[in-house]
């Protein structure tokens, strides 16, 4: 029988950590494990014993809240599994980007604050190609403590879901990243900017 632990509520943006213990009344047998995140990331997987738990550290970088299941296998090929709904809420701060570009001739900005770690406000826009996108509604919003990155989410005009992940590298900008994705597909590689500046504030 897999314990995975409790569900967790976690500022957005924050790792998740996974601490689950297992029981089996065959204590002989041998027994792997696999812990799924569930973002499409690979399978972290191993052996496991009865005295030590299953640990493991994430960092989700795709939309919404999330379920992490960790699954144990003995060698009888008897298996149990248990998961852990992950929980995302906002911080409060403000992010904001302009004029940005990026190599595949994307562009777009954004600005988006929370002044009660509640209410999210802004908007973003996204041009690339064919899309040409405006998000006017926000649904979360965290910063790091050091204001080096921030993570925010909400939905475009057309219903589809996005969430974003950005990094403030100092002035000019030319060192920030600026990553998005949308219905949990990333639209622009590995994000760094060819041109524009992004910012991590305190709200």
């Amino acid at each position: 029988m897999v314990n995975a632990g409790a569900d967790q509520t976690l500022t957005f943006g924050s790792p998740v950590s996974i601490s689950a213990t297992f029981t089996d009344p065959g204590t002989l047998d041998t027994w792997t494990y696999t812990l799924n995140w569930g973002d499409g990331t690979p399978l972290q997987s191993g052996s496991a014993t009865l005295s030590a738990p299953i640990t493991g550290t994430h960092q989700y970088l795709v939309p919404g809240n999330q379920t992490t299941t960790v699954c144990v296998t003995d060698d009888d090929l008897g298996k149990h599994c248990d998961s852990v709904a992950i929980t995302f809420v906002s911080t409060k701060g403000k992010i904001t980007g302009g004029t940005l570009r990026f190599g595949n001739n994307g562009r777009g900005g954004f600005n988006v604050q929370s002044v009660d770690g509640i209410t999210v406000q802004g908007n973003l826009q996204y041009q690339n190609g064919s899309e040409n996108l405006h998000a006017p509604t926000m649904t979360a919003i965290a910063v790091s403590p050091d204001l080096t990155k921030g993570w925010f989410s909400g939905v475009l005009k057309d219903g589809r879901v996005f969430v974003a992940y950005v990094e403030d590298n100092g002035e000019p900008g030319k060192n920030d990243i600026y990553k998005l994705w949308i219905n949990g597909v990333l639209q622009n590689g590995d994000g760094k900017l060819t041109g524009g500046n992004i910012q991590i504030h305190k709200s």
